[in-house]
């Protein structure tokens, strides 16, 4: 169960390394197209003051749906109440496991990795 988790957490940081680069990738975009336009690159033509603060209105619209969906998803799942799962009971359940020499390193490997 420990290594699902070790696992989770790779994904994550991976597919936040993804999302960091689309993002950072922005600025020289929107530097070429300022170029283009106003034959400056400095990132404060006022010609294009709008064009900047409409993409930066649409990336904090697009952050703040995805956080208010990851949450509207948490709240359902949580307060779920079908037969399987009654409202307030555990979503899962933790198990006593005994970690080999193996799979400690593994971890130590994996957190190494992740840091």
């Amino acid at each position: 169960m420990h290594m699902h988790m070790l696992m989770y957490k790779i994904i994550f940081a991976q597919v936040i390394g993804k999302l960091v680069e689309g993002y950072q990738s922005m600025t020289p975009m929107l530097r070429k197209v300022e170029e283009a336009i106003c034959g400056t690159n400095g990132g404060r033509c006022p010609k294009l003051a709008a064009y900047y603060a409409h993409w930066e209105r649409a990336i904090f619209h697009a952050l703040n749906a995805l956080v208010l969906r990851g949450m509207r998803s948490m709240t359902a799942m949580l307060s779920n109440s079908t037969d399987e799962l009654q409202r307030g009971s555990p979503l899962f359940k933790v198990c006593q496991h005994t970690l080999s020499v193996l799979d400690m390193l593994l971890e130590l490997l994996l957190l190494t990795i992740l840091e």
